[in-house]
């Protein structure tokens, strides 16, 4: 959630969750570009002071919207690694082609490419968490006996598994491809790699 700046007066947490609702509608329907300072503090019935209180720029605004959205990535345990790989890839999938982010992540990103702050907090909030998750897969699957204890990369891995859907959703003419096609298919060749990395039989 934002955090006020300075030693000034505490900030009303209606107004936050008033910023954040309305940031998300506008997001949702006219994307990053279409979300101005006026508009938004107009709609939530607030100020630009107050805005700015809460979150430095209209970009650590749309962060804070997709992380109250998307944040907790946590899947049910299905009792075998295919099972929770897919789980994982069927809610990146669902994420990922949602209006939401898909008419707000390339913006972000190429904001992020100029704000190593926001880059920071995107990387410890929204990316880190992911990672984290996906060693839990993995490691209940050793635990379990599905996987060996050999080495394996965490973030090849994890790139393996985000890289082609977030490509798909790049892609205006390739985002129908991202389906539970898409997500079963990235879940079983990151299955694949694991057992060769950590020499375990198929």
């Amino acid at each position: 959630m934002p955090t006020p700046k300075g030693n000034g007066r505490p900030t009303d947490p209606k107004i936050s969750e008033k910023l954040l609702d309305t940031a998300e509608r506008i997001l949702e329907t006219d994307g990053f570009q279409g979300l101005r300072v006026e508009a938004l503090v107009s709609e939530a019935q607030t100020s630009r002071p107050a805005m700015y209180r809460r979150f430095p720029d209209l970009a650590h605004l749309t962060l804070e919207v997709l992380l109250r959205r998307y944040g907790d990535n946590r899947v049910e345990p299905t009792g075998t690694l295919a099972g929770d790989l897919l789980q994982l890839q069927l809610n990146e999938a669902k994420m990922l082609s949602e209006p939401l982010m898909a008419k707000t992540l390339p913006a972000l990103l190429k904001a992020v490419s100029d704000d190593p702050k926001l880059g920071k907090l995107l990387y410890e909030e929204f990316i880190l968490p992911r990672r984290l998750r996906v060693k839990e897969v993995i490691d209940n699957a050793v635990d379990r006996g599905e996987l060996g204890t050999g080495s394996y990369n965490l973030v090849f891995i994890c790139n393996l598994l985000l890289g082609p859907l977030m490509s798909l959703s790049m892609v205006p003419s390739a985002s129908a491809d991202l389906s539970a096609d898409a997500a079963r298919m990235t879940a079983e060749v990151v299955e694949r790699e694991l057992r060769v990395a950590t020499g375990s039989p198929e």
